[in-house]
């Protein structure tokens, strides 16, 4: 019996020692990678998605006035509930939400459809949001997270019922609405460092290296983007729509959506801890259930080295 143990044991180490590339975080396997990243106020630093083959996904339009962020601050502001109390979202209501509340630390990211063609990731495109970036923002450590999606996005009306379709605090029940129903694997991770000369408005291209990550034809994916280390002044805007138009899968328009982790209001300081938390939609003072990110993704078009 005890023979029969130790050759079992001894399989299970074989297999993970031959396994393909990657490393076992959990129960995922997750390819780790590094990162390279880039800016440039120019639009030409963008791929055309129609004059060029190896963008695989898109979605290139953003609010000219409000943002959202990835944060991991000291000293975050304390600010005023920007909702009414007599707001139809939840999140006016005082006696759960009180009058006031910290920033909280985030994470941010966006789920997508691939079309029919495999391929390995070259590069995921952003754009920042109009807001000033911080000071201890640029090169400030950074991470990129890829995950596999399943199961189907639902609306959870968050005791609010109806839909105004407008940005509107007091007036729009949808916005304490948040999707349920999916699960993210996470399949890859990267590091890098954000540019030193990072401005509001600028393209941004995170270049993965090192160990390639393939996304397969037809497929549901997410990516989340987030800061390694804490500091006073540093978050970064994300350009967005609030009321995004991705709409990849025809038959479920939630498929397809913004994503985020938030702090309550302060993630643990080492980053890794996070890493086992869930992404979703739901957050504080807003969700990310209509939100779609300015983001697009490159196939690599040849082996690539660091």
């Amino acid at each position: 019996m005890f023979k029969r143990l130790l050759l079992a044991v001894l399989f299970l180490v074989v297999l993970v020692a031959i396994a393909p590339e990657g490393k076992i975080r959990g129960e995922s396997r997750v390819i780790e990678g590094k990162l390279r990243i880039t800016s440039s106020e120019s639009r030409e630093f963008l791929p055309n998605p129609s004059g060029n083959g190896n963008v695989m996904v898109s979605y290139l339009e953003g609010d000219s006035g409000g943002t959202t962020s990835i944060r991991f601050e000291r000293l975050k502001k304390i600010d005023n509930n920007k909702y009414p109390p007599d707001s139809k979202a939840k999140f006016g209501r005082r006696s759960l939400y009180g009058s006031v509340y910290r920033q909280r630390d985030r994470d941010l990211g966006q789920t997508f459809l691939t079309s029919d063609k495999s391929f390995r990731v070259d590069a995921v495109y952003l754009r920042v949001g109009p807001n000033e970036v911080k000071k201890n923002t640029p090169l400030a450590g950074v991470g990129i997270e890829i995950f596999q999606v399943s199961g189907k996005p639902r609306l959870k009306d968050n005791g609010t019922p109806g839909y105004l379709g407008e940005f509107d605090r007091k007036n729009a029940p949808e916005l304490d609405d948040f999707l349920e129903g999916e699960l993210y694997t996470p399949i890859y991770f990267a590091t890098g460092k954000l540019p030193k000369d990072l401005k509001k408005n600028e393209y941004m291209k995170w270049d993965l290296l090192g160990k390639p990550i393939k996304l397969e034809a037809n497929s549901h994916y997410g990516f989340m983007v987030m800061f390694l280390e804490r500091k006073e002044e540093r978050s970064l805007s994300l350009s967005n729509n609030y009321y995004g138009s991705y709409r990849p899968d025809s038959e479920n328009p939630y498929v397809g959506h913004g994503i985020r982790r938030e702090g309550k209001p302060d993630f643990p300081n080492q980053w890794e801890k996070r890493m086992s938390m869930q992404p979703g939609t739901i957050g504080y003072p807003d969700v990310c259930t209509f939100r779609d990110l300015f983001f697009l993704i490159t196939a690599e078009s040849e082996i690539k080295y660091f």
